[in-house]
């Protein structure tokens, strides 16, 4: 009975082995456009990549009632979300693009999206994620 146990803890430690070695590396892949706005860092972490407001380092958050022409968060809404803004000299980079808000400020798009940080987010914990239902999302390349 005790050569069976041994075997069994033997052939659970090597099917454990097995399955350790079996599973793929958690990596992201660095974004296919590095180009970035200079209100933007994009910042490498292990192997994951990640934007962040510069020079501030809060998370950059997309908004799901945007369009890519528009900003849906104006008035009040940028209080608590400000828009990361553009230069009045500013042109389309990579995957950023600028959209013309209601305040007649350009603001940073990335993939269509425009992007803002969040009024008292915390830089080592954002907060936004899922807020308002669910329509803010923190922004990843």
């Amino acid at each position: 009975m005790r050569l069976f146990t041994g075997f069994l803890c033997a052939l659970s430690l090597a099917a454990f082995s097995v399955a350790q070695a079996a599973e793929p590396p958690k990596t992201s892949a660095e974004p296919r456009h590095t180009e970035h706005p200079g209100e933007v860092a994009l910042i490498q972490s292990g192997n994951e990549f990640a934007y962040k407001h510069f020079p501030t380092n809060l998370a950059l958050y997309y908004y799901d009632k945007d369009t890519p022409t528009a900003s849906a968060c104006n008035g009040e809404c940028s209080y608590a979300w400000p828009p990361v803004t553009a230069p009045i000299s500013a042109k389309p980079l990579g995957d950023w693009t600028l959209v013309r808000r209601t305040d007649t400020r350009d603001q940073w798009a990335y993939k269509g999206k425009p992007v803002y940080v969040r009024f008292h987010d915390s830089v080592e914990k954002p907060s936004g994620e899922g807020a308002d239902g669910g329509a803010w999302h923190v922004l990843k390349p």
